[in-house]
């Protein structure tokens, strides 16, 4: 019945490679701020009233910006979230 737990522990002990290659850390970070992602991508799409059937190279260029975004705000989130519970600490 708990084979598959084995398994799994086995793939994790032993099939864990440290070493990462870029392609692998961009893949990680962007699957980390995958929440950040969306929020800015409902912003951006949201209140700039961007079209959702543009084609071709367009299409591109706003997934990336939407991406670009989502990952700026997933590294400068919790620098904001942490100066704003010292202000109200220090307001207490």
């Amino acid at each position: 019945m708990f084979y598959a737990l084995f398994f799994i522990y086995i793939a994790l002990k032993y099939f864990n490679v440290p070493n990462k290659n870029f392609f692998e850390k961009v893949v990680i970070t962007i699957g980390k701020s995958t929440y950040h992602i969306y929020l800015a991508q409902m912003v951006y799409f949201g209140m700039l009233r961007i079209q959702h059937y543009d084609k071709g190279f367009y299409y591109i260029i706003h997934i990336l910006i939407c991406i670009s975004a989502g990952i700026i705000f997933y590294y400068v989130e919790p620098k904001i979230t942490k100066k704003i519970e010292l202000s109200i600490k220090k307001l207490q």
